[in-house]
């Protein structure tokens, strides 16, 4: 995304944005709005002010930010303050359990223990659905790395986790490391690649590129295994879900 906007910050005002969810609740009735914006806890500042803004016109809202949220721009006033004005659904862009592959390779600067720290934070509140955003198949991944990440799946208190194979767009960095090292799997065709759907209509069943140290058919294993994972976790999420609502009509 930097390669359209720019590497600088630019944002709305608080009082902007408050602005324009108020016309919208009072003149066509919108109850629930959805935050399109990878940024939107970037500022801590600006967070709160639009949480408080909401508050302060009484604007009695739900919405949603599913836009992966950077996990370090979080802690506890700022889950907090957008609990207190409607947040009911979000997303975490975590991308891997492996402080390696997430730290030095994406370059999230984020701790395993702060993960863990902000999933908690946010589970506080029962009425907020969390997702989270992962990535495999980075050509630095591992056995140990990949195994890293499914346990962390495991372990996390997320409702919904997603899990992505990794897609190497052109124009970034990813894309020229598979080039220069022949990453890319053999029906990959770059000639054809403005025209493939599939780099953008995957259903992550298929492979773009091969990892330095696991064959092809290992990461297929594993996506079936990570799949089977995240069945079992969808499934215990709706049976509890059910088991709450048996109990609460009682």
């Amino acid at each position: 995304m930097y390669l359209v906007g720019g590497s600088r910050f630019r944002h709305r005002t608080a009082e902007n944005v408050v602005d324009e969810m108020e016309l919208l609740y009072e003149k066509y009735n919108v109850r629930h709005f959805s935050f399109m914006d990878d940024n939107l806890t970037f500022s801590k500042k600006r967070t709160i002010e639009i949480c408080e803004q909401i508050l302060k016109r009484n604007l009695n809202v739900q919405f949603e930010t599913l836009n992966g949220l950077y996990v370090r721009s979080l802690d506890k006033d700022v889950i907090d303050a957008l609990v207190s004005a409607g947040w009911v659904r979000g997303a975490l862009a975590i991308e891997s359990g492996s402080d390696y592959i997430r730290n030095i390779i994406i370059k999230k600067n984020i701790s395993k223990e702060k993960v863990y720290e902000i999933v908690g934070l946010i589970k506080r509140y029962p009425q907020v659905y969390v997702k989270a955003y992962f990535i495999i198949g980075m050509p630095e991944d591992t056995q140990e790395t990949l195994m890293e990440t499914y346990n962390m799946i495991n372990d996390l208190n997320i409702d919904e986790p997603t899990v992505t194979n990794v897609v190497p767009f052109p124009g970034t960095k990813l894309f020229d490391q598979c080039v220069r090292d022949r990453l890319f799997i053999d029906d990959v065709d770059l000639s054809t690649l403005w025209k493939d759907n599939s780099f953008y209509l995957t259903n992550n069943q298929r492979f773009f590129l091969k990892p330095y140290e696991i064959e092809l058919e290992e990461m297929k294993s594993y996506r079936t295994n990570l799949d089977q994972l995240l069945a079992d976790k969808q499934n215990l999420r709706k049976s509890k879900v059910k088991s709450y609502a048996y109990t609460d009509n009682k």
